[in-house]
């Protein structure tokens, strides 16, 4: 799967309680372009004057899956998370590399949806 395509590739997940009781799954995905953006061009709908926002120091922009709100770091969409209502999220314990470093989009659990 390329970066460029609308799935992105899986980055790291992790669980958080819904409602304090039911764990539920919730996934970082990485984009080598903001989808935001993309989407807005696509729909011929940007303001004048708008551009993408900058890819960051890795060359990838970071979604929490489902979400168009771009994130230049992990870090950045991590706290951006857990600052949730529903978080913090207890974070998946794999090492955490540039998506740009995986094989693929699959995750601990196989192929991502």
């Amino acid at each position: 799967m390329a970066l460029n395509d609308y799935q992105g590739e899986y980055v790291t997940g992790g669980t958080f309680l819904y409602e304090g009781t039911l764990p539920m799954r919730i996934t970082i995905i990485a984009k080598d372009h903001d989808a935001c953006y993309a989407l807005g061009e696509a729909e011929n709908r940007l303001e004048p004057g708008e551009t993408p926002r900058p890819l960051g120091p890795d060359g990838l922009l970071y979604y929490q899956k489902g979400e168009l709100t771009p994130h230049q770091t992990l870090a950045e969409v991590k706290a951006w998370i857990d600052a949730k209502a529903y978080g913090p999220v207890k974070w998946d314990p794999q090492p955490e590399t540039s998506a740009r470093k995986t094989t693929g989009s699959k995750g601990p659990w196989g192929q991502m949806p």
